[in-house]
């Protein structure tokens, strides 16, 4: 897991994003922006693991 975790870091970035998120929307006024953001970055990641498999 650790070496599938160093060639992929996406999942903690995810995670340190969903964190951040979670953080900011208990702040109140970031909260119309964590859900676009969190959805903007699942897709990035999504895109660039479909690529990379497809490469392979």
């Amino acid at each position: 897991m650790r070496a599938w975790l160093s060639k992929h870091p996406e999942p903690a970035v995810v995670g340190a994003s969903v964190a951040t998120g979670v953080a900011f929307a208990s702040l109140g006024w970031a909260e119309p922006l964590v859900l676009p953001t969190l959805a903007l970055l699942l897709l990035v990641v999504l895109v660039r693991e479909t690529l990379d498999f497809l490469r392979t």
